[in-house]
């Protein structure tokens, strides 16, 4: 998938955080883990564990 130069997936509203093209998503996007270390970083959140 593409990505924005922060990273952020490209089908990533940067304001809500949702995913604009879920419904058609490609399988990258179905077999990446919600909420796995690459994906809170992406979503700019801390990773469990880490201050």
């Amino acid at each position: 998938m593409d990505q924005r130069g922060d990273g952020a997936c490209v089908g990533l509203d940067p304001l809500t955080k949702l995913c604009t093209l879920y419904e058609s998503r490609p399988q990258t996007c179905r077999d990446f883990n919600r909420g796995e270390a690459l994906c809170l970083r992406t979503l700019g959140f801390p990773e469990p564990g880490k201050s």
